[in-house]
């Protein structure tokens, strides 16, 4: 065996045979199907939080970055009042503007950050940084959770961060130092990711999108199996040669198909010969995938608490069900809002301290929260004018019988909205002419609307 032939025995391949009038065997090399996070997933031990897995979870799979990004913000909305002091307000007004970071500012925007690294790593560390007169916050910065780790010292935790790989020291102001955890889990140092359990079914996701992605490029750009075949005269070396060329007119046609044009492919073959081009799995049958990729998801989106619609899915079978899942996410985030609270009256109280007027009374609240939808909003919208209408017409009703004067009936269509008061003007005959008129008008477009459903149907 010559060194030729030693080479590719090393390789995995097959020595060509010396014999004429057979097929040339070729090295064949086949990569797995494999993705960029596979390194990263192959981190992931049961049981074991390990930061590089939950980045590859939220570059792979969209669905958990969205989910994480909404809930942060859903948190944001804090108002501060400083109850008619002016200065406090001028002092609150710098907080709620303070710098995030170098390029961010707002309370808002502080907020979203440590909410997302809280809920993403289980835990988050920020630092507020004073001026150099030390009469105000200068800026914030949230630190990536994976540089910092805490420890006992005197028996109370300290918060040390990585100032080499695999080396920790203690935060030089650790005054100025807070952490942020969302239901701390034993030991009571490092909060729980609420994608904590989904390491392993987000491989099977990616899995399943890898798949999908080489059923793509099978028959998107499909591989070609070319068989050369030659006569009883036909040598070893004239079918390589043939192939070869064939080969090489192959990689021109497809690379002329990548930019738009057309390549004819001419081949030659021995004496005698046949030839035969095959599309690699083109007999197969893709399998099915939808299913056990939504019960995935599903999984996944029941960790990130929020109803699906808010992904775009529309998974729920009834309205009430929809309604139940709003209240249960507007529940959970007031939760967290109240658990940022100390930290949040923390910085407020140390900006005051700095301004000269610590203690001083200030007002601290938050933006209500609203999850429902354009089509739920303008449904409660009819709901109401419908209602407004009914209500109307059994007072007018009273008003015909008796039951209530002209100036109650003014008052109480002015109250209920029905008209406005720029519009009853002159007497009070006049006025209720105008009820009468606004009345019957409101009829006639109802009518006339129903009667427009029927002829659209």
């Amino acid at each position: 065996m010559g060194l030729r032939d030693k080479a590719i025995t090393l390789l995995g391949g097959t020595p060509p045979v010396k014999d004429e009038g057979v097929s040339v065997p070729q090295i064949i090399t086949r990569d797995q199907n494999g993705t960029p996070f596979d390194s990263y997933f192959a981190q992931y031990r049961p049981l074991k939080v390990v930061f590089q897995v939950y980045d590859a979870m939220r570059e792979a799979i969209p669905l958990i970055d969205v989910a994480l990004r909404k809930r942060s913000r859903l948190i944001t909305g804090l108002r501060l009042d400083g109850l008619g002091d002016k200065k406090v307000q001028e002092i609150l007004n710098s907080v709620y503007s303070v710098q995030v970071g170098w390029f961010q500012f707002g309370v808002d925007s502080l907020i979203e950050a440590i909410a997302d690294a809280a809920m993403f790593k289980g835990y988050s560390v920020w630092e507020a940084i004073p001026d150099t007169a030390m009469k105000s916050i200068y800026r914030t910065v949230v630190g990536k959770p994976d540089f910092f780790r805490f420890s006992m010292s005197a028996g109370r935790p300290v918060v040390e961060q990585e100032i080499a790989p695999g080396a920790f020291a203690p935060m030089t102001n650790p005054d100025l130092v807070f952490t942020q955890v969302f239901g701390t889990t034993d030991g009571g140092f490092y909060g729980r990711s609420i994608f904590a359990s989904c390491p392993f079914l987000s491989r099977i996701v990616v899995r399943i999108l890898a798949s999908v992605d080489n059923v793509i490029w099978r028959f998107g750009d499909p591989t070609m199996i070319s068989i050369f075949k030659g006569g009883a005269n036909t040598q070893s070396s004239q079918l390589a040669a043939a192939a070869g060329e064939y080969g090489s007119q192959i990689s021109k046609a497809m690379g002329a198909r990548k930019v738009g044009q057309v390549y004819d492919v001419n081949v030659g073959v021995p004496a005698d010969g046949d030839f035969k081009v095959m599309l690699l799995g083109a007999d197969s049958k893709p399998m099915e995938v939808s299913v056990d990729y939504k019960l995935a998801l599903e999984q996944i989106i029941a960790s990130a608490e929020l109803p699906p619609w808010m992904f775009g899915l529309s998974w729920a079978t009834t309205e009430r069900l929809s309604t139940n899942q709003n209240e249960a996410t507007i529940s959970l985030i007031d939760g967290q809002r109240r658990a940022m609270e100390p930290n949040l009256e923390r910085l407020i109280d140390m900006a005051l301290i700095m301004g000269g007027r610590g203690g001083a009374p200030y007002k601290m609240e938050w933006e209500p929260l609203n999850l429902s939808d354009e089509v739920a909003e303008s449904q409660a919208r009819l709901n109401t004018a419908q209602a407004v209408e009914k209500e109307f017409a059994a007072a007018f009703e009273l008003y015909d019988y008796g039951f209530m004067d002209e100036e109650q009936l003014i008052n109480y269509v002015l109250r209920i909205g029905f008209v406005s008061e720029s519009d009853l003007y002159g007497s009070t005959e006049a006025k209720i002419v105008k009820i009468k008129s606004e009345f019957a008008r409101r009829k006639s477009l109802r009518a006339a609307a129903i009667a427009m459903q029927g002829v659209n149907e």
